[in-house]
């Protein structure tokens, strides 16, 4: 059987079409079909403060009239990197600064199960006049903040707030701030001082303590990068400082400071009771539980807030101001 030269022509391109058709089908399905979606997981915004390594100050707008803070939705990348944001609340005159600065902070990436993750959580910006906002310049003109040791006038600005709503840091020790808290401690009735450290180690005073300190923590270590030259070694000195700074909170004298608030607000036998409960069965469970259900409430709660009330309070307002309704 003779074949012609259009034959073999043909002949070939079935046989090119059978072996490559389930070829180029795969290929087809590869391309049409969406690589699956990263992990996102919400993380506090307390928690990932604590994780912010690089700050920007925001830039106080010409027409504001006073310092406020301005709460973002953001979305962080497994790099690190701010991706989206959206306002929940703030000043208005004060977001645009706010959303400049957060898109220049920089994180430490999310591990989960050992990969880098992106992040859901929210930032708290702080939006204030520069000298107000700058670490270590002392305010000037009226509202001024006092200084050290010294009692404010009335009617006087509060201090200077740095990241996380923290003050920023004084210099040198206010003595008669320290003087004043050591007595209120030593007034409080010795029985009642032993309930309530009985009753910070049944509810997990520890945790309580870390929950206080870690917005200072990280107001230090942006203070501290902000300060410091750049060089190979400054993150690393950084660190070292924010880990001897931790261990001065894990004494006693955390404590100290708050037996008199306890003892403000609870009588002794108020005090009795409810160290009993933790100390019962049915409260170490409680205690235990609590710390399990915190990041679900924390997820719930700030879903609740950015699907539920801010829609629905921005759309009963904003007839009253308009440009709560303008896109993002």
């Amino acid at each position: 059987m003779r074949y012609t030269r259009t034959s073999l022509r043909v002949i070939a391109m079935l046989v090119a079409c059978f072996f490559c058709a389930p070829l180029l089908i795969r290929a087809q399905t590869a391309s049409t079909n969406p690589p699956p979606a990263s992990k996102t997981i919400d993380v506090a915004g307390n928690v990932m403060a604590a994780k912010r390594t690089d700050h920007a100050q925001p830039a106080y707008p010409a027409d504001a009239r006073e310092a406020g803070t301005v709460r973002l939705h953001a979305t962080i990348t497994k790099e690190g990197t701010v991706g989206s944001l959206e306002v929940i609340s703030g000043p208005p005159l004060l977001i645009a600064a706010a959303r400049d600065a957060a898109k220049q902070y920089r994180y430490q990436p999310t591990l989960l199960n050992g990969e880098p993750v992106a992040v859901t959580t929210t930032i708290d910006v702080i939006v204030a006049p520069p000298d107000a906002a700058s670490p270590g310049k002392p305010a000037t003109g009226p509202g001024a903040a006092a200084a050290p040791g010294s009692a404010a006038p009335p009617g006087s600005a509060a201090p200077p707030m740095g990241p996380g709503g923290v003050p920023l840091l004084e210099p040198s020790v206010d003595q008669d701030w320290l003087k004043a808290q050591e007595a209120a401690a030593s007034a409080v009735d010795p029985a009642m001082a032993a309930d309530v450290r009985r009753l910070l180690a049944a509810t997990g005073g520890r945790g309580v303590t870390e929950q206080l300190v870690a917005p200072i923590l990280q107001n230090v270590k942006t203070q501290l990068m902000a300060k410091l030259p750049a060089s190979d070694t400054r993150a690393q000195v950084v660190d070292a400082f924010i880990e001897k700074l931790k261990v001065r909170f894990n004494n006693d004298e955390v404590t100290q400071l708050l037996i008199p608030i306890f003892a403000k607000h609870f009588t002794r036998d108020e005090l009795e009771a409810i160290v009993a409960f933790y100390e019962s069965p049915a409260g170490k469970t409680y205690v235990q539980k609590q710390k399990e259900m915190l990041p679900d409430a924390q997820t719930e709660t700030g879903d609740y807030t950015r699907k539920v009330v801010m829609p629905q309070i921005i759309a009963a307002v904003s007839d009253q101001f308009p440009e709560l309704a303008r896109p993002k």
